[in-house]
């Protein structure tokens, strides 16, 4: 190897060389500069810096790094976070003052350390609060900022600083939890960003450069820092963030049958039992939707001549086959023309249900980018009067997430698409349509968000053919083949021209306006609505509305309480049992316990005469029961948990809800 190829020589012989001097090999000394300008450098290259690049853990991590490149480059490292506070190598630590690995020479194994980072935020142990967003505490000189998540004692999940009134008060997000509290610790935190500069230095004739550049971006067009690689500069950059706690909870909702309707207006009576109703429901369009459901709860004020206690439930949806306006209800009721019957369906009031309760939900704090695996248990609570049954387990078909959008003014008619019917459309605009794929279900909640959805729908390609004759002939005889092809093709979502406006620091797109198409045409009044829902079911969906999160479930198991009441009133060979409450009872819930005849079968409830409260019920055979005697309740419960364990990895970097359908495996009476 030619001299020139080597490092310059600063020591010989236990001799240092003057400054900007080496000795030649032969022990004579030359200036540094002079030996540079005839020879120029020898050149190193930095191949790349080895890092997980995901979010840090809230709770803090240590986190491994590797540098690799040419053997004898040289570089150095430092690593700062938002606030100027600098990683110290030597300690472990973090300072204010400027820290780095400096002009590091690289062996042939490269270069391995590791950085430890800190949790997230800082407490305030000051703080004074009482069942109040109002929080005192003393002079923090302007460390608690709005929008710092705050955690601890009394403070409810996922509040944060909603405004700094001064550097001694704020006021939370929510109301706090549990009364006077005095010199409570809480933890303020906020996304923090951590800056990654490995630089290659020149040191004495070695002159160190990155590798190639080679840019990726993102589809916004912004670049991607951590997935490019090389630079054309001295510095390669990455960029690691550490955001606060985050929340995973699994809960439930009834997609279609929890919103109560405002009202629906009775026409005629055909028979004790039977009311017909006119073709308006509240807040819908003149289509009569008749979304009126077995097991709905027809209530209004007594003097309608039924109250919520007669526990009027529809037993029948044109039951003669001539009126869908009709229905048949489970005893005989008296009511006049033109009453306004409010109309309640079964799941309303379940807990917990999306937004509406979180009582009985499971919730995990996690942290943002990374997995988790632990078991999960969630406790259904039946309404008022209601109780459920088991269909089958759930599956992660069963589980699901919903994103709330927004319809244009007008529909987006597709061409030679028949809308001549009531002006009903495939094609809509939507105001966004990031995370939503082909197959999602439309809104089926008839009486909230999807008051003017035409369901079941779901997002879904508009394909139309047409036919091509050709004839062939062989030497006798000709004839004609017929083959079908795609006509019109129109996607189920389309970004037509529409830009993407917003990504997450992950790249992933979050705004962008498009259209999307259905597989059941939808009514203009569905235009400029707003808070309609798209269902996203199993792995592959969820993980489309969640950024990426990939979900699978185990060990699903459910188990209903079990449900006993006390008869009131001691009966003979009757089917009608008194109880001291019937609001635990179903209809179609077994019978059994001492003296009850299951000479075949255990008897079922047929009917209970009120939906909570004293009352009786009417069984399936006749009975003879003493009075005070327990009776238990079978097949259905007021209760229920579901418990498994959930796995899920690249968790969001926002709280996320996750909801089982309860009436895809559950029914209710």
């Amino acid at each position: 190897m030619a001299y020139e190829e080597k490092e310059f020589i600063k020591e010989m012989n236990g001799k240092k060389a003057p400054a900007g001097f080496h000795y030649m090999p032969n022990g004579r000394l030359m200036s540094d500069a002079d030996h540079i300008a005839v020879s120029g450098y020898i050149e190193k290259t930095i191949s790349n810096i080895n890092i997980d690049t995901k979010d840090i853990n809230y709770l803090g991590e240590s986190r491994s790094f590797r540098i690799i490149g040419e053997q004898g480059s040289f570089f150095s490292l430092e690593i700062y976070d938002d606030s100027n506070n600098y990683y110290d190598f030597v300690s472990n630590t973090w300072s204010s003052s400027k820290k780095r690995l400096s002009r590091i020479k690289l062996d042939s194994g490269g270069y391995s350390g590791v950085i430890v980072f800190p949790i997230l935020g800082f407490i305030d142990a000051t703080c004074d609060y009482n069942n109040d967003p109002t929080i005192t505490h003393d002079d923090d000189d302007g460390a608690i900022e709005a929008g710092m998540l705050v955690t601890g004692a009394g403070i409810p999940d996922s509040a944060t600083v909603s405004s700094v009134t001064s550097d001694t008060e704020f006021e939370l997000s929510a109301s706090t939890t549990g009364g006077s509290t005095t010199n409570a610790q809480l933890r303020f935190s906020k996304l923090k960003t951590y800056t990654i500069n490995l630089i290659a230095e020149t040191v004495l004739n070695v002159k160190t450069k990155h590798s190639k550049r080679n840019e990726i971006r993102y589809i916004d067009g912004s670049i991607n820092i951590n997935s490019s690689t090389g630079s054309n500069s001295n510095i390669l950059k990455r960029v690691i963030y550490q955001d606060v706690e985050k929340k995973l909870y699994l809960s439930c909702i009834a997609p279609s049958r929890y919103s109560a309707f405002a009202s629906v207006t009775n026409a005629v009576i055909s028979s004790a039992q039977k009311i017909s109703f006119v073709p308006t429901l509240s807040g819908a369009t003149s289509k009569l939707k008749y979304d009126i459901g077995i097991g709905d709860l027809l209530t209004h004020g007594s003097a309608a001549g039924f109250s919520t206690a007669d526990w009027l439930l529809t037993t029948a949806i044109n039951p003669d086959g001539d009126n869908v306006g009709e229905i048949t209800v489970n005893k005989a009721i008296s009511i006049g023309n033109s009453v306004s019957i409010a109309i309640t369906p079964p799941w309303n009031g379940v807990t917990p249900h999306s937004d509406d309760s979180t009582s009985g939900r499971f919730g995990v704090s996690v942290s943002s980018g990374k997995k988790i695996s632990i078991p999960f248990s969630i406790t259904v609570t039946a309404p008022s009067g209601r109780v459920i049954s088991i269909v089958n387990t759930p599956t992660i078909s069963n589980l699901c997430a919903f994103k709330e959008i927004t319809f244009g003014s007008a529909a987006s008619a597709i061409s030679g698409e028949d809308t001549s019917s009531d002006s009903y459309f495939y094609r809509w605009p939507i105001t966004n349509v990031a995370g939503l794929s082909e197959g999602m279900m439309l809104d089926p909640d008839q009486a909230g968000g999807g008051v003017h959805t035409t369901t079941p729908a779901s997002i879904s390609p508009y394909i139309t053919t047409a036919t091509t004759k050709q004839v062939s002939r062989d030497k006798y005889n000709s004839w004609i083949n017929s083959s079908e092809y795609a006509d019109l093709v129109v996607p189920g979502i389309d970004t037509g021209v529409n830009e993407v406006t917003a990504i997450d620091r992950n790249g992933n797109i979050t705004a962008q306006a498009g259209t999307i198409t259905f597989d059941t045409q939808q009514e203009d009044a569905l235009k400029s609505d707003s808070g309609v829902k798209i269902f996203g079911y199993g792995a592959d969906q969820i993980s489309s509305l969640t950024g990426g999160m990939k979900v699978s479930l185990s060990n699903v198991k459910l188990e209903l309480a079990q449900v006993s009441e006390t008869t009131a009133a001691a009966s003979s060979a009757s089917t009608t049992i008194a109880l001291d409450e019937v609001g635990n009872v179903g209809v179609g819930s077994e019978v059994s316990g001492v003296n009850i005849n299951s000479t075949v079968v255990n008897p079922t409830v047929t009917y209970k005469s009120t939906n909570t409260g004293a009352g009786n019920i009417t069984v399936s055979s006749a009975q003879t029961l003493e009075d005070g005697q327990k009776v238990f309740f079978d097949g259905v419960g007021t209760s229920l948990t579901i418990t498994g364990n959930i796995n899920a990895s690249n968790l969001p970097i926002s709280d996320t809800t996750l909801y089982f359908d309860l009436e895809s495996f559950l029914d209710i009476a």
